[in-house]
């Protein structure tokens, strides 16, 4: 009888640590199943948002194609067309809407020599504006222009443009003239810190 007892009762020390240790397993387990499935819903969610934003990105290139036609910026050539009035009220009006469209910058550029020639934008920050006494710089700044050039809207995400920039979430879509030609692009931006800190809030 008390080796039967003294059996039991090391069967049950015996059990203890086996019982415990697989009790943490599963809840180790059941730990890293929720954490794995969080994980993909704060990526759809966040995808979702980003989304979001693109379309609202897109949408603002549209108006902004629509605002001026080709020709209009065909007028604007050189450095000193910028203190041209007209030229004052667009850079206004497009001020005016990247405030109500929500997004950083909005601007006109063409192609000139194989280099982007910035036309005009709504930043009136001498340190960060640009247009047309702003050197012309290499395509490359302008990731998806090409795509905008032969008459579509580019989507081509985050641009780092090296420029005193910072990244940006950028859409560009083509500005036609009358003849259906594509004789200019605007591209619309949004920096990627803003959405993070969208984010955050």
């Amino acid at each position: 009888m008390y080796s039967e007892s003294n059996a039991a009762e090391r069967d049950r020390e015996n059990r203890g640590p086996k019982t415990r240790l697989m009790a943490y397993m599963v809840a180790v387990a059941i730990i890293m199943v929720l954490s794995l499935y969080a994980r993909a819903r704060i990526g759809a969610s966040l995808n979702a948002e980003r989304e979001g934003i693109v379309k609202r990105l897109v949408l603002t290139s549209h108006l902004a194609s629509d605002l001026v036609a080709g020709e209009e910026l065909s007028r604007y050539l050189s450095p000193d067309d910028i203190y041209r009035p007209d030229y004052r009220r667009l850079k206004e009006t497009l001020a005016a809407m990247a405030r109500e469209c929500g997004v950083k910058y909005i601007y006109y550029f063409r192609i000139v020599d194989g280099l982007v020639q910035y036309i005009v934008d709504n930043d009136f920050d001498h340190s960060t504006r640009v247009g047309l006494e702003t050197p012309p710089v290499d395509p490359r700044v302008e990731l998806g222009y090409e795509k905008a050039m032969s008459g579509h809207v580019s989507t081509d995400g985050t641009v780092e443009y090296g420029l005193g920039w910072p990244d940006m979430l950028s859409v560009h879509a083509p500005v036609f003239n009358e003849s259906g030609e594509v004789v200019a692009v605007v591209g619309v931006d949004l920096p990627e810190s803003e959405i993070k800190n969208a984010r955050v809030k």
